[in-house]
C-alpha cells in the first residue's frame, strides 16, 4: 500500500512544476495502464515506479547566465538544495571559474527571482 509520504510526493510532483499538463498525463496514463483509480490502492512498488517516471519528464533551469536548458525534475531539486553553483557545475560547459556571470556575483547564492 502507497505511504503517506509516497503520495505526498507523487501530489508534489506532479502540481508543483510548469509542466503540470505532462505529469498530470503521465500520472493518468499510469493509473490507467494498471487499471487503479487513486493513489492508495498502490502498492510500495507501484508507488515507486510511478514517482520514477515523473522525476523522468523534463523541466526547464534557467542557469545564472540565462541559458535554459531542460533536464530531469530530481535534477533541479539537487541544485535547489545544494545551490546555484551546483547546477553550473553539473549542467554548463563552461567552467564556473571562467565564467563571467558566476564571477561578477557579489552573493553567488542569491539570485533574482529565487
Amino acid at each position: 500500500m502507497t505511504t503517506e509520504k509516497q503520495e505526498a510526493y507523487i501530489n508534489v510532483l506532479t502540481s508543483v512544476y510548469e509542466t503540470k499538463e505532462d505529469d498530470r498525463e503521465c500520472y493518468e496514463n499510469y493509473m490507467q495502464h494498471l487499471g487503479r483509480t487513486s493513489l492508495k490502492g498502490l502498492s510500495n512498488e507501484e508507488a515507486s515506479d510511478l514517482i520514477q517516471e515523473l522525476l523522468k519528464i523534463k523541466v526547464p533551469l534557467t542557469m545564472l547566465c540565462g541559458k535554459v536548458l531542460m533536464v530531469q525534475k530530481d535534477e533541479l531539486m539537487r541544485g535547489k538544495v545544494m545551490g546555484r553553483l551546483d547546477e553550473c557545475m553539473h549542467h554548463c560547459e563552461i567552467d564556473v571559474y571562467d565564467c563571467e556571470y558566476w564571477n561578477k556575483s557579489d552573493n553567488a547564492e542569491t539570485f533574482e527571482g529565487e
